[in-house]
């Protein structure tokens, strides 16, 4: 951001020379390319605007890396004309414009759920792929419901798993039963066991524990640690077993970080599986079965509130965090991104903090 000030305090010659460095007509620099469509995207002259708009459409159709590039400097600029510049690509033949369109959009919560839904209806896979992962806090749940439902019958599983995690974002009943089904039929299939745990539903602790003692019980690992249901302890530590007499090493950190994800960190310590076994034995009377867990404790709102304001984890973790969060909360939740700046994810985590605080004080103001 100090980089920004002083390129922008340099005035137009500077601008002028980062634009050209950034979009090279031969070479890709996805990382110039970010750098140059922030920096004209923290502009306010209108001149800068069109050239912004003129270059990130070019990198857009070049390659995936300088496309995702561009659109996450998009994403990020604060130019509050920049969304009405960007809609009419929304209508572009280009489908990488159409796409990026709705990335962007839908990252800077400026694209409006008619958009949305026509997104979802294009004839390019790529544009109902973004459409997916838009983000649907604003939208009318039972709307999206019906929307996305349909795209299930597509043979995509990169599309599939989008679909399955908006379900759960929307607390959708009609797509946790859907995957439900993909985790019967495979469940590392657009990882649909994960998907359907990311609901929290401990009915499904009986399902999962099938999945792990399937040939795809690496997808189940993950999953198992997700729902946080001690229940299926004692099938992990029985995998933890069998990857240790295999020597699987990779494996055996993979089912020792699930069970410290559900157990608490004494897990992540255990020499072998046979101290881990001891260790569960001491505690397991300490974990209620009819709730989940997580890292030892309750698993509530405020646990993954906690989570998600710590400096640990990938976008991707943290991604699942807030699909996780916004399972299992009956308010519709405000905006969060992990790929927001910083500050940004600090302000959004308070208001979702007050939010849920607020809705509290409410239902223990109205108990008898």
């Amino acid at each position: 951001l100090a980089q920004l000030d002083a390129l922008l305090a340099l005035g137009k010659a500077a601008l002028c020379q980062a634009v050209a460095l950034a979009f090279d007509g031969d070479v890709a620099e996805p990382d110039r390319v970010f750098a140059a469509t922030l920096l004209l995207g923290c502009t306010a002259e209108r001149a800068w605007l069109n050239i912004l708009c003129e270059r990130a459409a070019l990198a857009c159709s070049r390659s995936p890396p300088e496309a995702a590039a561009a659109v996450e400097g998009l994403s990020l600029a604060p130019r509050g004309d920049l969304g009405a510049a960007l809609a009419p690509w929304l209508g572009e033949a280009d489908p990488r414009l159409r796409a990026s369109a709705v990335r962007v959009l839908g990252f800077r919560g400026e694209l409006a759920e008619r958009d949305w839904q026509r997104a979802l209806q294009d004839a390019d896979a790529g544009v109902v792929l973004a459409a997916a992962r838009a983000p649907l806090h604003a939208y009318d749940a039972r709307a999206c419901e019906s929307a996305l439902l349909p795209l299930l019958g597509r043979a995509s599983e990169s599309l599939t798993r989008a679909v399955l995690r908006a379900g759960a974002t929307l607390r959708s009943p009609a797509l946790h039963a859907q995957a439900r089904r993909c985790t019967q039929a495979d469940g590392a299939w657009a990882q649909a066991c994960l998907s359907m745990a990311m609901h929290g539903d401990l009915g499904d602790v009986a399902l999962l524990r099938s999945v792990l003692h399937s040939p795809n019980w690496r997808d189940g690992v993950a999953a198992a640690a997700c729902l946080g249901a001690a229940a299926l302890v004692p099938d992990l530590l029985a995998l933890q077993g069998a990857a240790e007499q295999a020597a699987m090493a990779q494996e055996r950190a993979s089912i020792v970080a699930a069970l410290a994800a559900i157990g608490g960190e004494s897990f992540a310590v255990a020499a072998h599986a046979a101290d881990a076994g001891c260790r569960w034995r001491a505690i397991a009377h300490r974990f209620d079965a009819s709730r989940r867990w997580r890292a030892g404790a309750p698993l509530d709102a405020a646990t993954l509130l906690r989570q998600l304001a710590g400096d640990s984890g990938t976008r991707d973790e943290r991604a699942r965090l807030c699909v996780e969060l916004r399972a299992m909360c009956a308010q519709r939740l405000p905006r969060f991104s992990p790929h927001a700046f910083v500050a940004t994810q600090e302000a959004d985590l308070r208001r979702i903090a007050q939010l849920l605080e607020g809705s509290r004080k409410v239902v223990v103001e109205a108990t008898p």
